[in-house]
């Protein structure tokens, strides 16, 4: 969409990046000079640490058009995974804006993590998402200060925005600062920074969606009373692939109840996992399979408002966390890691 902003001088399109042409060729194509499309794809590289992925909204200023066609860059606006970016024209060459699209919190826990944060002003879904981020991977109890940053960010331009969490943080007198950062081009997943590589013994998340359910007492949703809920929930579409969480065999595969189609994983360390709700299941009893290996795919079978994934993990014969198992993906590359060192930078400057 073109449209003349104020003055007469400022043309402003709204676009949407491709899947294979880079950002400078594409705003390139939308009239900009060469070298200011070259410096703004630059300049989006180093505040997000990787060029949008495809589908992303730009809004694009440019200047009166100069001889040879082409226009200066004005302004260029990012929607990404943390808020709104801006590029903006300063002294005749192109800059990033001042950060500010997100606010913090923090607080000592004192009476629980949750109301502690509901004291310091955060929404209660925000104050029970952070807290249980906080205690049940951090570890966070009485004491403990909780640092949480929180941005908006709207789903195309013009729309409402929606606050969300974007990093989760604990320190404990005696140990250092641990971390938990919604992950760039992860979703709605949260990974350690500090820790991009998991541990031998961690589990890969079996689903791409976010956690909607935690462990420990719920209110069923379908049973309508109170009751130990022993697995985390995950968003998912009906279909969405199921993978193993690690190497193991499959103990059983098939119809379990109120957990609708089910697949059970045996795996060393007297560890076990088991994936309900499915659709349809991808192996059988008995068979082995590899970390990451698809087992079923997600439904709602069973006793299930909708499509989700319901996933337990026991130790010993216990339920335990599952989340406290989870390790950081293992196919984490350089521009991942380069986005989320970008990302960190981004809001230390956001909240500074």
């Amino acid at each position: 969409m073109r449209a003349e902003v104020e003055g007469g001088a400022l043309f402003e399109l709204t676009l949407r990046t491709h899947g294979k042409s880079d950002l400078a060729r594409q705003l390139m194509d939308a009239g900009a000079s060469e070298g200011d499309s070259l410096r703004a794809a630059d300049l989006v590289r180093t505040r997000m640490g990787h060029l949008p992925g495809a589908g992303t909204d730009l809004k694009l200023g440019l200047g009166p058009q100069k001889v040879g066609g082409d226009r200066d860059i004005y302004s260029l606006s990012v929607i990404t995974e943390i808020g709104l970016e801006r590029i903006e024209r300063r002294q005749g060459t192109l800059a990033l804006a001042p950060a500010a699209v997100a606010r913090s919190v923090s607080v000592t826990v004192e009476g629980g993590a949750y109301w502690s944060l509901r004291a310091a002003g955060l929404a209660p879904e925000l104050a029970a998402e952070a807290a249980e981020l906080a205690e049940q991977r951090l570890g966070a109890g009485p004491g403990a200060t909780i640092d949480a940053v929180i941005g908006e960010r709207p789903a195309r331009f013009g729309s409402a925005t929606a606050p969300r969490l974007l990093l989760v943080a604990v320190e404990r007198s005696g140990q250092p600062m641990r971390r938990l950062l919604s992950g760039p081009g992860a979703g709605e997943a949260w990974i350690d920074p500090d820790r991009i590589a998991p541990p031998p013994s961690a589990l890969a998340r079996p689903v791409a969606g976010r956690v909607t359910s935690g462990y420990g007492a719920r209110f069923h949703p379908i049973l309508h009373f109170f009751r130990a809920h022993r697995g985390v929930d995950f968003a998912a579409r009906s279909g969405d692939p199921v993978r193993a969480a690690a190497d193991g065999c499959v103990t059983a595969s098939g119809w379990s109840g109120g957990y609708g189609r089910q697949v059970r994983l045996v795996h060393r360390g007297a560890l076990r996992s088991s994936y309900s709700h499915l659709s349809s299941l991808a192996v059988g009893a008995g068979q082995c399979v590899r970390r990451g290996e698809l087992i079923g795919l997600a439904g709602a079978s069973g006793l299930a408002t909708g499509p989700h994934l319901h996933f337990e993990v026991h130790r010993a014969g216990q339920a335990v966390d599952p989340l406290r198992h989870l390790g950081v993906s293992d196919t984490v590359d350089v521009a991942q890691r380069q986005a989320i060192a970008a990302r960190l930078a981004r809001l230390g400057r956001a909240t500074s």
